[in-house]
């Protein structure tokens, strides 16, 4: 049972503010002061531990598409680990082909004179294996000609130039990308079609005259809203044999069951100043 201490592994697990542990979090040193309390920010920081609200009017269906947006904002136990006022809004959208999913960030800091915070953010995506297959059968494409930090590796940055990658190890991998949107396509050896496809994108959204004590809105609801979109990373990830063993919330043989395809920023560090706004998106879709 999820008793708010510990994530749930599986799903969409939030990843925010931080990737990994305050120690070994990649990327360079953030622009903007990072502040926390050290060895007390949790693993891949609080928000998929936090309980988030259910906005208000946000859950509806329409033409066989359900919507559900939900809500966290800062609060006395997030401020004493990470002292910075913020709002996550997190949508929802499933039809009977896809999922979208998006993940708003939001500087709500009302005084304009600060700097800013500096974060990161992902969404920690599990894509479940069809019983009837293996993960020795798993082939994923999108991922050619893409540089990558191997976390397995000490950090080691390498080239990725498989044009289709496997999993026959543990994997723990940041793709750095340059690439605006990300598709990534998770197949089975037989071609007998798609376990699932992913894309997704990230764009920074900037308004001088927005107010940054509102709620915050998504780009295309606004006029005055400034777009620009981020080169986004993914994340690969399996713990393979030894490593499933070694993790008591996994059934030993649960690594052959799925693979974690994670779209976020990562890899570096993203700056935002009060009332600026990230929207990470991420659809799969068969």
């Amino acid at each position: 049972p999820f008793d708010g201490k510990k994530s749930i592994r599986g799903g969409i697990p939030i990843v925010f503010p931080a990737f990994g542990q305050p120690a070994t979090i990649p990327g360079d040193t953030p622009s903007t002061v990072f502040q926390f309390v050290p060895n007390m920010l949790p693993q891949h920081g609080f928000a998929r531990t936090k309980t988030w609200a259910l906005s208000e009017g946000a859950c509806f269906a329409d033409d066989n598409v359900v919507n559900v947006v939900f809500s966290l904002s800062d609060d006395e136990e997030t401020l004493k680990l990470w002292p910075h006022k913020f709002t996550l809004i997190y949508k929802v959208v499933l039809s009977a082909s896809s999922l979208l999913t998006s993940l708003t960030v939001c500087n709500s800091d009302g005084d304009r004179t600060v700097e800013g915070f500096s974060f990161q953010a992902l969404l920690h995506t599990y894509i479940k294996i069809p019983e009837s297959d293996k993960i020795d059968n798993l082939r994923i494409r999108g991922l050619y000609n893409h540089h990558y930090i191997d976390k397995l590796q000490a950090g080691a940055q390498q080239l990725d130039g498989r044009q289709v990658a496997t999993v026959d190890r543990e994997v723990d991998r940041i793709y750095c990308s340059s690439d605006e949107v990300v598709a990534v396509a998770v197949t089975n050896s037989r071609f007998t079609g798609d376990v699932v496809g992913v894309r997704s994108s990230c764009q920074l959204v900037t308004s001088a005259s927005a107010s940054s004590t509102k709620r915050p809105s998504f780009a295309t609801e606004s006029e005055d809203l400034s777009a620009e979109s981020i080169p986004i990373d993914v994340v690969f990830w399996n713990p393979w044999v030894e490593k499933a063993r070694s993790m008591a919330d996994l059934p030993d043989d649960a690594y052959q069951h799925f693979v974690c395809i994670e779209p976020g920023v990562v890899s570096r560090w993203v700056d935002l100043r009060p009332g600026e706004q990230v929207t990470l998106s991420q659809e799969l879709f068969e």
